[in-house]
């Protein structure tokens, strides 16, 4: 048994926090279900992908997801070298390859 105090912190037991092998400063998901509220330890995540994680790049990968059950799909390119020249024409038209905008 635990005790929600008035800022809404609970203590989880040393034993639990042991067996679920949780250190100080981990994260965990909190999950309302049917039986009551579910903590469940994050995967590990590499500091070097914070961006991964971002409210932003989260919000394109669900877009990618929608777009392919909807069966849209981006251009298809025969080569690299048709990818990259996609690619700087579009960084020249977002301004993006100008050095001066930097």
């Amino acid at each position: 048994m635990v005790t929600l105090r008035s800022d809404g912190r609970v203590t989880i037991p040393k034993n639990l926090r042991r067996q679920a092998r949780l250190s100080e400063g981990d994260e965990l998901d909190v999950e309302m279900t049917s039986d009551g509220i579910l903590l469940r330890p994050c995967a590990q995540r590499d500091q070097d992908q914070w961006w991964y994680w971002t409210d932003e790049w989260q919000a394109g990968e669900q877009q990618i997801v929608e777009d392919r059950a909807a069966g849209r799909r981006g251009p298809v390119f025969a080569c690299g070298d048709e990818f990259v020249a996609a690619l700087r024409e579009t960084a020249a038209s977002d301004g993006a390859g100008d050095s001066s905008s930097r």
